[in-house]
Order: C-alpha cells, then sequence, then structure tokens
C-alpha cells in the first residue's frame, strides 16, 4: 500500500472515508509517534554535544505510544494488526517500524515470548491474548527506540555537520547527504 505523508486530523478522516478504510487515521497517529521520536532524538544530538549525557532508549517510544493510542488490552490485538500493517506501507516512517519488528520476530523465534507462531493458542482466552499483544507492542516500542537511535547515531558519525547548532548548516548538511544517498540509488 502506497501511504502518503498525512498531515493533519482532516486529511487522515479524508483518506479514510474515501477509501472506506480507517487505517489512515491509525497511519496519521503513527506517523506523528514515529516523527516526534524521530525528532526528539535528532534534538539530543544537536543539543547535547558530549556522547556521555546523551539521554538513550529510556522508554521514550513506549511513554509517547501510551499517550497517543490510550486502548485496553482488549484493543491490543487490533492494533498490533494496524502496526503491521503500517509496517509494510511505502512511507518514509514506515521503514522504522519494520526494523523494530525484525528483532521481535527473532526474539519470538528463540523464547516465543510475543505474538507469533510459537505464541499460546488464546482464541478461547481474549484476556489472555490482549495481554500478549500489549507486551509485543511494549517490546516492539522499545525497539523503535533502539533503531531511531542507531540511525541516529549513525548518521552522526557519517554527517556531524547534520547536527550543527546552526540550523542553516545543518539543513544544508542534510540536503547533501539526501543527494548523495539519491545518486547511489540503482536507477529503475
Amino acid at each position: 500500500m502506497n501511504l502518503p505523508i498525512i498531515k493533519s486530523p482532516e486529511e487522515a478522516l479524508r483518506l479514510a472515508s474515501g477509501h472506506g478504510d480507517n487505517v489512515y487515521i491509525s497511519a496519521f497517529r503513527l506517523q506523528h509517534w514515529l516523527s516526534e521520536l524521530s525528532i526528539r532524538v535528532l534534538t539530543d544530538y544537536t543539543e547535547i554535544t558530549d556522547p556521555n549525557y546523551r539521554p538513550m532508549q529510556t522508554g521514550q517510544a513506549w511513554a509517547a505510544f501510551l499517550a497517543l493510542f490510550r486502548v485496553t488490552d482488549d484493543e491490543c490485538g487490533q492494533l498490533v494488526s494496524t502496526l503491521m500493517r503500517f509496517s509494510e506501507c511505502q512511507n518514509p516512517l514506515s521503514h522504522l517500524l519494520l526494523s523494530a519488528f525484525a528483532p521481535i520476530y527473532l526474539e519470538h523465534g528463540f523464547y516465543g515470548d510475543y505474538l507469533g507462531p510459537k505464541a499460546p493458542n488464546y482464541s478461547d482466552d481474549p484476556v489472555s491474548f490482549g495481554r500478549l499483544a500489549r507486551t509485543s507492542i511494549q517490546r516492539l516500542c522499545d525497539w523503535v527506540d533502539a533503531v531511531i537511535h542507531f540511525q541516529t547515531h549513525s548518521l552522526w558519525h557519517k554527517v556531524p555537520a547534520c547536527f550543527d547548532p546552526d540550523p542553516e548548516k545543518s539543513r544544508l548538511a542534510a540536503a547533501c547527504q539526501r543527494r548523495n544517498e539519491n545518486a547511489l540509488k540503482p536507477p529503475v
């Protein structure tokens, strides 16, 4: 599914009603969530110049997720489905979620602790299924934090000028980095 960047709740509602699919409303909220997390980490890297004092992976994604998605355990199963669907979209922010799902699948493969083929069958126990879904979402948020920090840290090493306190210098460095990345992509 090709999913545009949705800029407002009104646009999300228009798309949902036009396509008969509420995923656009959730997608708007997920885009907002992932954008805010990314901006927060980028800001930390710009403002906190000593790497020993940068807050990393302190549960920001889970706290922000809970603030945006106030769901009960009963609704978590549907939310997992929405998260998976969003992660598979063609959207600049979807790759963050997809990158966070990969380690969840590996962890599940080893331990069976999260949703997946090794999970117990909770079809007769929706309460237990809801708890497992919530635990899976919480762990996914841990990995979202890790993915965002890793990507930001990698960029900080490759193009430190992107984190210059001078907004014009950081904007130019980011534009050069994007241009270089685009030049390396094979033609379609």
